[in-house]
């Protein structure tokens, strides 16, 4: 009875051991992830205090590590295997913008240290500009409006509802780069005395490249 209870604790030990081997190694990852503005092609600058996320594969919709770049964007991931292929991502958001930055990294290389830079963009190169006039193609400085996603809520038109809520600047115009392509619904009003002037209209953001329309108030 005690051979085969030693035989038990030694084939458990052995399938730890194993099972331990399967999920880390004594590769080490370590690099920099730098954001790189593609509309205004500025230098790309390091990302302090940036999540960062790796997973085995090519699959970038979950992860198994997560790492935190330090004040310079520097970031380092530990127990790496050798002869095993990982993905590194990252994605946030700030100011409404989306961002992202996925590498692949390949794990034929037996090195102790793999270095590899993560550059991250913004998600979508396009941009949308805005020009608001009344009926006599007349400029409209600071005019609040709001866009939406929905026609329904575009006819309700609740700030609840609304992907974006502001004002037209001094020369009537609202300009935003990196959209999410979409069909967006602007309304707008402004009164004038006894006359009150109004724009349901709708816009068609592609992925690439700066959408213009005149809104119109009638």
């Amino acid at each position: 009875m005690r051979i085969i209870l030693f035989f038990i604790v030694v084939l458990l030990i052995g399938c730890e051991k194993d099972q331990y081997k399967s999920v880390s190694g004594n590769v080490k990852l370590t690099g920099y992830v730098y954001l790189v503005d593609s509309i205004n092609n500025t230098f790309p600058v390091p990302l302090a205090g940036q999540k960062i996320y790796l997973n085995s594969g090519s699959d970038s919709s979950t992860y198994i590590y997560q790492a935190t770049t330090d004040l310079g964007g520097k970031y380092s991931i530990p127990f790496l295997q050798s002869n095993k292929a990982y993905v590194l991502f990252t994605r946030y958001i700030n100011n409404s913008i989306e961002y992202e930055g996925v590498k692949k990294i390949d794990g034929g290389a037996s090195n102790d240290i793999i270095y590899t830079d993560l550059t991250v963009h913004a998600k979508f190169t396009n941009g949308l500009s805005l020009l608001f006039t009344d009926s006599l193609n007349g400029p409209l400085p600071n005019l609040p409006f709001r866009l939406y996603t929905s026609r329904i809520a575009a006819q309700y038109d609740s700030v609840l509802y609304a992907v974006t809520v502001a004002s037209s600047d001094i020369n009537a115009r609202y300009s935003k780069v990196n959209v999410v392509p979409a069909k967006y619904y602007t309304v707008a009003s402004k009164v004038i005395g006894s006359l009150t002037m109004r724009v349901f209209d709708s816009v068609i953001v592609a992925p690439i490249g700066l959408t213009r329309k005149t809104m119109q108030l009638h």
